[in-house]
């Protein structure tokens, strides 16, 4: 009897280790479960970044075209952001507190 219960318990240990290294394997492997989850994260990451660049881009083609059409915005950034003026105009220069 006790031979049988000792060999029954063999066999589940075998199996309990066979189980346990298929986990761990499937879980730490080069291309496992762990480096899924971190290569989905980045992609997300990616993703996110590229969305971002994307508007970006739309909010900076959108000034580009206001400069090319619209000449009172040509006139204003020139104004605020080169401190250009027209010749029989003199700069008033304001010093914020």
């Amino acid at each position: 009897m006790k031979k049988k219960n000792t060999s029954g318990l063999i066999v589940s240990l075998i199996i309990f280790l066979l189980v346990i290294s298929t986990i761990s394997f499937i879980v730490f492997n080069e291309s496992g479960l762990l480096n899924y989850i971190k290569s989905k994260n980045r992609l997300d990451e990616v993703n996110r970044d590229i969305e971002i660049s994307n508007d970006s881009i739309k909010s900076l083609e959108s000034q580009i075209d206001s400069l090319k059409y619209n000449r009172f915005k040509k006139e204003k950034t020139a104004r605020e952001k080169y401190r250009m003026f027209r010749e029989d105009e003199k700069p008033i220069e304001i010093e914020e507190k």
